[in-house]
C-alpha cells in the first residue's frame, strides 16, 4: 500500500495567525503475514511564520521513518514501534540554525469490549541544532519525551468518547525551552 498526502494548514495563537504550513507526505507498507506489517514514512513541510518580526524562525522540515506493527489476540490487539530521524533547516537565519533530531515512539492499543478500547503511547526526541544561540551561547540541544494514555468509548452506533490524559516534558540545556505540560481531555 502506497498513500501520498498533501499538507496544508494555518496555526492560530490567542486567535491571531501566527505559522502557515505547506508541504507532501508519503507512506509505503507491506504486510509480512497476516499479524505483521512494516512501514516506511516521510514528509516535508515548509514552516512559516506570519508576523513579519518572527519570519527569522521560518524553517524547512524534512522526516524519514520506519515502523512495524505486531496484531494479536485475534486482530483486537496491536503493538506499533516507529524510529524517524530529520532535519530543520533555517531558511531566514533562526538564531539557532538547522536542527537535526531523531524519535522512537512505542504504542499499543486494544479492543477491550466490542464498544471499548483502550490505547497508550510513549516517545521520545533528542535534537541538536547547529548554530551558537546568542541569546545563551550555547549550541541548543533538547529532549522531549511525551506519554498518552486514553480509551474510545462507542455510546452511539456512529460517535464514541475519547478520554484521554497526555504527559509532556521537554529538557534542554538552554533553560527557557524547558517545561512540563499534562493535557486532559474528552472529545466527541
Amino acid at each position: 500500500l502506497l498513500r501520498i498526502g498533501l499538507i496544508a494548514g494555518r496555526f492560530f495563537a490567542a486567535d491571531k495567525a501566527s505559522r502557515d504550513t505547506a508541504g507532501l507526505t508519503g507512506e509505503w507498507r507491506y504486510a509480512l503475514d497476516s499479524s505483521n506489517q512494516l512501514s516506511m514514512n516521510g514528509q516535508h513541510a515548509r514552516y512559516r511564520f506570519v508576523n513579519v518580526a518572527q519570519t527569522s524562525e521560518d524553517y524547512d522540515q524534512s522526516t524519514l521513518g520506519a515502523g512495524w506493527m505486531h496484531a494479536f489476540a485475534g486482530g483486537k490487539s496491536m503493538l506499533v514501534m516507529n524510529a524517524n530521524t530529520g532535519a530543520e533547516r533555517d531558511t531566514n537565519g533562526r538564531t539557532d540554525g538547522r536542527k537535526r533530531y531523531n524519535t522512537l515512539r512505542l504504542a499499543g492499543q486494544s479492543a477491550l469490549t466490542d464498544k471499548v478500547g483502550a490505547f497508550i503511547s510513549v516517545g521520545a526526541t533528542v535534537g541538536k541544532f547547529d548554530k551558537l544561540n546568542s541569546n545563551f551561547l550555547l549550541l541548543r540541544k533538547d529532549k522531549l519525551f511525551d506519554a498518552t494514555l486514553g480509551a474510545s468509548i462507542q455510546v452511539f452506533k456512529v460517535w464514541s468518547l475519547r478520554p484521554q490524559l497526555s504527559y509532556m516534558k521537554s529538557l534542554s540545556n538552554v533553560p527557557f525551552y524547558q517545561f512540563d505540560k499534562t493535557d486532559v481531555s474528552l472529545n466527541l
